[in-house]
């Protein structure tokens, strides 16, 4: 018997919620599609408010600052910071106006994710960067980018200051000026009332949806009754070593500071660090993505949790073999291994895909994570091989392997090159290419040198008469 996903609901709503954050026509196909299967129901997503999504639930707790030696108008300034960082993704807890080794992590992956060397101090210019989107999210400057949103995030505003066009990959239009004194200097002005924007380009308010009731829950799946315990397994087959990409990115990030910023493929001198630095880059993304996509579903991070350990069970034997499956067949065992889990539709193992990775990356469970990765391959989201290629070469849930890696990070980036949408941080595809392109072909050149030590030319055994000085 096959095993099934349970709550009908979660799925159907999850295909609504990629439809909504992908902003492609296949996706909008594939809702489409998945829609008329289960009947034509008029399911818009959380987006829509179908779901009675739960909402920003997160508040940050407020605690009576302590003594300490900085002024008041500097704890005013750090809690711009944490409420800027909680804001757009990049938790430190309660505000307090005090940047403790959670707030460091934080800026981290705020300086990661933009681009700039991880060193857990910010620049006046990133301090602005970042402040000011807050400030113009909270003045609703997300309303002018609807697609661009539902994409990415809150976040969409931050690369939109530093990239004017970015909005235009997803269909927005490029906007003038943010109003309230953030301009991108390019001439048009507007302004904001009540978090709406009118301006010389004509992008008028957008409605807020009408929600709809949910579809009533399905019946749980009865849990079996506690027998004995089993015998206990080994985690890991005997050779292969547990490695935590939490740790990796750690010892990653003290590298990437220590040299001065990230490697590019003009400098390409370590492709591990490279290649890594990228992981890493991708993984804070992935964690924020993932987080993005759960919070519109009234839905418990706890059963969250289940279902992807569902999931990764359901994947066990795939990663198993990864190493030495070729590309192509595990990517078809990996589409028939969801179609038995009950992960028909693109849009929903897609969604599925995206809360799982974001859940185990967080959660440090390297084959939760990778699980939601074969997902993604399972629903045709090929930029997403590239996870692939990372845990194969670093050993992050599957026996390590340089050569099983390469061919999942090659046809990754040949689907970038092709137009396929970014799997990570859109506004960096790019460069992403020109990197991993530069470390895997330094690594082909390294392993093209056997090193063996050049032959040696025989001197002749006596030594040749001396000629004297001409007087």
């Amino acid at each position: 018997m096959k095993r099934q996903l349970v709550t009908q609901p979660i799925i159907v709503g999850m295909i609504a919620a990629l439809a909504m954050t992908s902003g492609t026509q296949r996706a909008e196909a594939d809702l489409g599609k998945a829609l008329g299967v289960l009947g034509g129901a008029a399911i818009l997503g959380c987006a829509t408010g179908a779901l009675n999504c739960k909402g920003n639930r997160s508040k940050s707790r407020s605690t009576a600052p302590r003594s300490s030696g900085i002024s008041q108008a500097q704890r005013q300034q750090n809690r711009d910071v944490q409420s800027s960082l909680n804001a757009f993704g990049f938790p430190v807890g309660a505000v307090d106006g005090s940047l403790g080794k959670r707030s460091r992590a934080a800026i981290r992956d705020y300086q990661g994710y933009m681009g700039y060397a991880r060193t857990g101090q910010l620049t006046e210019a990133e301090r602005n960067m970042l402040v000011g989107g807050w400030q113009q999210l909270n003045a609703g400057a997300g309303n002018a980018y609807p697609r661009t949103m539902a994409a990415v995030g809150p976040r969409g505003l931050l690369n939109i200051q530093r990239d004017p066009n970015f909005p235009s990959q997803f269909g927005d239009p490029v906007q003038r000026n943010y109003g309230n004194g953030y301009a991108n200097n390019q001439g048009n002005t507007g302004t904001w009332q009540n978090g709406q924007q009118f301006n010389n380009a004509g992008v008028q308010p957008q409605p807020q949806p009408q929600p709809i009731q949910p579809l009533p829950r399905a019946n749980p799946t009865p849990q079996p009754q506690l027998g004995a315990l089993p015998k206990l397994a080994p985690l890991k087959p005997i050779g292969q070593v547990i490695v935590s990409a939490a740790s990796r990115c750690e010892l990653v990030d003290q590298t990437t500071r220590i040299q001065g910023g990230v490697i590019q493929a003009s400098n390409m001198t370590d492709s591990n660090q490279a290649l890594s630095e990228k992981f890493c880059e991708a993984r804070g993304f992935a964690i924020t993505q993932g987080g993005s996509v759960a919070s519109q579903f009234q839905v418990s991070e706890t059963e969250l949790e289940a279902l992807c350990a569902q999931i990764k069970t359901g994947f066990e034997p795939v990663l198993a073999s990864l190493a030495d499956t070729p590309q192509p067949q595990a990517i078809a065992t990996a589409k028939t291994t969801a179609a038995g889990l009950g992960l028909t539709d693109p849009a929903t193992t897609a969604a599925y895909g995206q809360i799982c990775m974001g859940i185990g990356y967080r959660l440090d469970n390297a084959e939760m994570a990778l699980s939601g990765v074969m997902a993604m391959l399972a629903a045709d989201q090929a930029p997403y091989g590239e996870m692939v290629g990372h845990h194969l070469r670093e050993g992050f849930g599957v026996t390590a392997s340089s050569s099983a890696a390469v061919p999942y990070y090659q046809s990754s980036m040949a689907a970038l090159e092709q137009g396929a949408t970014p799997a990570f941080v859109p506004s960096t595809t790019s460069e992403r290419i020109q990197v991993i392109r530069a470390a895997l072909q330094l690594d082909a050149q390294r392993a093209g040198n056997t090193g063996q030590l050049p032959n040696l030319i025989k001197t002749s055994a006596t030594l040749p008469a001396l000629q004297p000085v001409q007087q």
